[in-house]
């Protein structure tokens, strides 16, 4: 167990420590540069990946599947309805931000401030929000919650606990931006649990980046 703590730390501070820390520079990022951040996150996070699936790949057992790596297969179109309701997830938060008065709002909120600047960008945004949606699910629903199992913590508090870490990469959109990915972290949580299939939740993550960024045009 010690071994695989140890790991876990190891991953996270390699993965994504650098990006918790200066993520307040996503805050004065321009949508200027948002074609090369793209680009960038890509050539960085693919071999995170490739080398997230190496290391469960070879510390077998457990087995890819209990990882919910498996081959796509039809449940992939479980991605849609998966997609669909990480929107029913976050439209009550949104309604309620709507009744706060005009100066909470801006003080929990900040704009979005990239977003596709015109239809040519959109094959890269497609890989770029693939990319994104394996990467953190793999690590933080697939990877973790199921290192979780074999260290026995509660399905309740893992789920907790990975949603928390998520979230806190999304401090740089401010609380309303922390809540919702915290929602969203406990909504794909809860669909690894019962479905055990990475494709499914990192599609419906890809697909949900994606028309966020697609309607900031």
């Amino acid at each position: 167990m010690k071994r695989k703590i140890i790991e876990i730390i190891i991953l996270f501070s390699a993965f994504f420590l650098p990006g918790y820390v200066f993520q307040s520079s996503l805050q004065t990022a321009t949508s200027a540069h948002f074609q090369s951040m793209m680009i960038g996150y890509i050539v960085l996070a693919l071999p995170h990946i490739f080398l997230l699936v190496y290391i469960i790949w070879i510390q077998q057992p457990p087995l890819l599947k209990d990882f919910g790596i498996t081959k796509p297969d039809k449940k992939l179109l479980y991605a849609l309805p998966v997609f669909l309701g990480t929107f029913v997830v976050v439209t009550p938060l949104l309604l309620l931000l709507q009744l706060l008065p005009q100066g909470v709002k801006d003080q929990v909120t900040t704009p979005l401030q990239w977003g596709m600047h015109n239809p040519f960008q959109i094959p890269l945004i497609a890989v770029f929000c693939l990319t994104v949606g394996y990467r953190e699910e793999l690590f933080f629903r697939s990877y973790l919650l199921t290192r979780f199992g074999e260290f026995h913590v509660n399905k309740h508090i893992a789920a907790v606990t990975s949603s928390l870490i998520f979230a806190s990469a999304h401090l740089y959109e401010n609380l309303f931006g922390f809540i919702s990915a915290f929602l969203l972290g406990l909504f794909f949580c809860y669909i690894f649990y019962e479905w055990k299939n990475i494709h499914i939740i990192a599609l419906a993550h890809a697909a949900y980046n994606f028309t966020l960024l697609v309607i900031n045009f």
